[in-house]
């Protein structure tokens, strides 16, 4: 046993003497509970989220963000301390359903998976499972998803983490990401506090996130993508945002027409290509307005998965607002599927969200006039 100990030791060290990052996480076990739901337990921990596999146990999962250095990426995660106990009891573990679509008929219940729970072993098999790498405002995220409790379904026992300690490997890569040239001073502070709020490690935010400063009459704070039909009205917006010291910038069709953009299969493509090099030339963007309805400015279509009705498409916005491309050539249809079907699983869709965005669904110039008269023009006054 003193062997083991000793043995531990000098992994410990030697892991830790490696280590890029380490940190600490703990879960008070008064924290967990335990709800009956057609005869299956579902186990929950105080802010924490769920790691769903349709079938699968329904088990406790918390995403973990950390920004490393752009020309870096996370090889490694190794637990090197931990402390667990087994929760008193026998439990069947709800077993993870579909999402489920607001508008839609209710899914049918989905039962465990018996390729899952008739395993004498512990699900999830890790308690940190790596996901994945993206940008955010510039800055370069990793995800990891941590799931404190396991279960075993033969022997209905259930595991809690109460403590654990981790560490990160980092080792050389490209960028990758949407890397700004300049950005305000104003912007880089707004981004590190969002940035604080989202990552593990603020630590490391000021060493791993810094720009030239911008040039004071390059900066747009907010960008409006419309059409040459709206282009006066929204002017108007922008000059009074811009006089209240939020600098805004209108960019109409023949900005983003195929002559800019030849590589993209459609103007909601183009679009959002505008808005990634507008954030690349100068990274201090913010907000993003949609200046038209869905016939002046089209949504991205996307899929979803229903198990009730099949495949269901669905319109959104985030995609203009969600710029990077994750290794896919045309953004949100990372399996190259042709005609395009955008948004499904394997399809490299980027989940952080970089600017706020909004829609002024007008479609006329006077309904436009109205809307920012009576709207946003009378707010700022």
């Amino acid at each position: 046993m003193k062997k083991l100990v000793v043995l531990f030791c000098f992994l410990y060290i030697a892991v830790n003497m490696r280590a890029d990052y380490t940190g600490t996480i703990t879960v008070n076990p008064s924290d967990v509970k335990f709800e009956n739901i057609n005869s299956y337990d579902l186990i929950s921990i105080t802010g924490y989220d769920y790691y769903k596999q349709t079938g699968y146990p329904q088990v406790p999962m918390q995403k973990l963000r950390f920004i490393i250095p752009k020309f870096k990426k996370v090889t490694n995660v190794a637990v090197t301390n931990i402390s667990e106990t087994e929760l008193t009891g026998d439990f069947n573990i709800y077993p993870s359903q579909p999402e489920q679509i607001m508008s839609g008929p209710i899914n049918p219940f989905i039962s465990p998976y018996p390729t899952v729970y008739n395993l004498n072993q512990l699900y999830p098999a890790a308690n940190f499972i790596m996901d994945y790498t993206t940008g955010l405002r510039g800055a370069k995220i990793f995800q990891l998803f941590f799931c404190p409790v396991r279960y075993n379904p033969v022997t209905k026992k259930v595991y809690l983490i109460t403590s654990i300690q981790y560490s990160l490997t980092y080792a050389d890569d490209a960028a990758n990401i949407s890397c700004p040239l300049n950005m305000s001073e104003t912007a880089q502070n707004i981004n590190k506090n969002i940035l604080a709020a989202n990552v593990c490690n603020q630590q490391d935010i000021d060493a791993y996130y810094s720009f030239s400063k911008s040039n004071i009459n390059e900066v747009s704070q907010v960008i409006i993508i419309t059409k040459f039909s709206l282009q006066a009205n929204f002017l108007k917006l922008a000059d009074t945002l811009t006089k209240y010291g939020i600098p805004a910038k209108v960019y109409i069709e023949t900005d983003y027409d195929a002559s800019h953009f030849p590589n993209c299969l459609d103007e909601q493509e183009r679009i959002r290509k505008l808005i990634q090099s507008k954030f690349i030339d100068d990274g201090s963007i913010q907000h993003i307005i949609l200046g038209g309805n869905a016939s002046i400015i089209q949504p991205r279509i996307v899929r979803w998965a229903n198990f009730t009705t099949g495949l269901e498409n669905i319109a959104t916005d985030t995609y203009f607002a969600s710029i990077e491309d994750n290794g896919a050539v045309h953004a949100w249809n990372g399996d190259e599927i042709m005609p395009p079907v955008y948004g499904e699983i394997n399809d490299g869709v980027d989940q952080l969200v970089d600017f706020s965005i909004g829609r002024i669904p007008v479609g006329t110039p006077e309904e436009a006039d109205a809307f920012l008269l009576e709207t946003v023009l009378n707010f700022l006054f």
